[in-house]
């Protein structure tokens, strides 16, 4: 017998609108339009990671981290296979991915034994490359999340928790009365948490 369980999750709407007067639609050059659009998109994007990593960070496990005592980035690499073990044994797979606060992300790229990739990486714990922002540690990728904490830490995979959505979407009507046009950015989301063992928050100390 196999028994699935069942969850629920409260879906939000995300959402903003500006009223654009006709003349600048029409007038402008380069396009005002294309240019609130992008910034509505962007700042979609912005607020709903901000949403599902605070879901993940609230769900996680903590594993205890010194990251003031950690100068070379050894106890860093340590830390993170340790957390990839504890991923593997709640779900199943290894960890796929290790998010990280800008004030680690940057600490990382000057740890001495985190190299540029072009320049050879035998023997190191991970390689920093700021030409592409690229930072890898024992194979995983570190990703920079602006969205984190300061010393925040999270490793895990896609299988432990997962952001749900309907893609944003653009809406439009004219104002007749205002000459103008309303537009708005919007989407449904919810964070799920499927295994909250498998989130593992490498926690300052």
């Amino acid at each position: 017998r196999i028994d699935l369980k069942k969850g629920t999750a409260s879906l939000l709407t995300y959402g903003a609108g500006s009223d654009i007067s006709f003349q600048l639609l029409q007038r402008s050059s380069p396009s005002y339009l294309d240019s609130h659009n992008r910034i509505m998109l962007a700042s979609y994007a912005l607020i709903t990671d901000n949403v599902f990593v605070d879901a993940m960070l609230a769900a996680s496990t903590p594993q205890a981290y010194n990251l003031a005592a950690d100068t070379t980035g050894s106890v860093f690499r340590e830390g993170v296979f340790t957390a990839s073990v504890a991923v593997e044994t709640a779900t199943g797979a290894p960890a796929e991915f290790v998010l990280v606060a800008s004030n680690v992300f940057s600490d990382i790229g000057g740890w001495s034994t985190f190299y540029p990739q072009t320049y050879g990486t035998q023997n190191v714990s991970g390689v920093a490359t700021a030409g592409t922002l690229g930072v890898s540690v024992s194979g995983l990728p570190v990703i920079h999340d602006r969205n984190l904490a300061a010393g925040a830490i999270l490793v895990s995979n896609r299988s432990a928790a997962s952001w749900i959505e309907v893609a944003p979407a653009l809406a439009s009507a004219d104002n007749v009365s205002q000459l103008g046009r309303d537009v708005a950015v919007y989407g449904y989301g919810t964070a799920a948490t499927f295994t909250a063992a498998g989130i593992i928050s490498l926690e300052v100390v």
